[in-house]
């Protein structure tokens, strides 16, 4: 979007924020029952623990002051202002699943905890917010308890439902209807009815900061094709403190199998160290499974690399 406020804003709805404590606490970043409302042909599905990461000093060294600069800055600080809503101080966490990200339009679904309907609602309603809105010809329409947004020019629009008082589901797609939001309401498809999915997610840490677990038939995959590895799929954990450190697994499709990838790939690894503390790579059944640690210095280093 052209305006600074309608970016913070739409930032807003799909990051979540809410003036109410943290209900989570230490319970799992992403609930089991979030999991019946992401569909089962998702590619891509992950578990973020925003409130967690907030607090790392990575955070607060490379993010931070990301946030304020350009007009992203700009529209987060209007966004206060006028809606009293602080987008990232006042996010939890959210579960998503994604699919067709190789796709003009691709699709994604979000379930964000903490966001207060009341807020969010009335901010919309804003006059003020309203006329900065309707300066970009973005659409909002509401049907009953659904809210439908699309900005003009782009493929895909929003769905909004809220849960409950503080439990927001996201529908973007290039045609959200009702229909299809009461579908992932029923559940029927979701990754909850998925046992193969359940047992890799059984593996995870769901209090981690990030979990995520992709498909192997996931564009994002094609690449290690090409290094003769084709995972049914990649799933593991990252925690991001004062360092970074990520347990990952690919799975194959037999142990021999598994063990030859690990062995080949233990010989890139020396390649791989002087970005890195430490590196392990190992087979553990039909998994390749990696865990790597990263020190804040060797952070630096590679964003310096990439002008971070």
């Amino acid at each position: 979007m052209r305006t600074a406020l309608a970016l913070a804003l739409v930032m807003t709805i799909g990051c979540g924020g809410s003036s109410k404590p943290n209900t989570l606490g230490n319970q799992n970043t992403v609930k089991r029952d979030d999991l019946s409302l992401l569909p089962l042909d998702s590619e891509i599905v992950l578990g973020i623990n925003i409130a967690q990461v907030q607090q790392s000093a990575l955070w607060q060294k490379f993010i931070v002051p990301m946030l304020g600069r350009g007009d992203l800055g700009q529209g987060l600080a209007e966004l206060k202002r006028l809606c009293n809503i602080d987008v990232f101080a006042e996010t939890r966490s959210i579960a998503a699943g994604l699919k067709n990200l190789d796709r003009p339009a691709p699709e994604s679904v979000f379930v964000v905890h903490g966001l207060r309907s009341d807020k969010v609602m009335a901010c919309l309603a804003n006059p003020t917010v309203a006329a900065e809105l309707k300066k970009d010809n973005v659409e909002i329409v509401r049907d009953q308890d659904i809210t439908l947004m699309r900005e003009p020019g782009t493929s895909n629009a929003a769905a909004l439902q809220f849960l409950d008082g503080d439990t927001l589901l996201v529908l973007v797609s290039a045609n959200p209807t009702r229909a299809a939001v009461q579908a992932l309401l029923d559940g029927k498809s979701s990754l909850k009815t998925s046992p193969a999915f359940a047992a890799m997610y059984e593996k995870l840490d769901p209090r981690a900061s990030l979990w995520g677990l992709a498909n192997g038939s996931a564009s994002v995959l094609q690449k290690l094709q090409e290094v003769g590895a084709r995972p049914k799929a990649v799933f593991g954990t990252v925690n991001v403190t004062d360092r970074l450190t990520a347990d990952v697994r690919m799975r194959l499709d037999t142990p021999d199998t598994a063990a030859q990838v690990a062995a080949g790939m233990k010989q890139l690894a020396g390649m791989a160290s002087a970005f890195v503390d430490s590196i392990e790579i190992t087979s553990e059944g039909s998994d390749v499974r990696f865990t790597v640690a990263m020190s804040e210095q060797k952070i630096v280093g590679l964003s310096q690399m990439g002008n971070f």
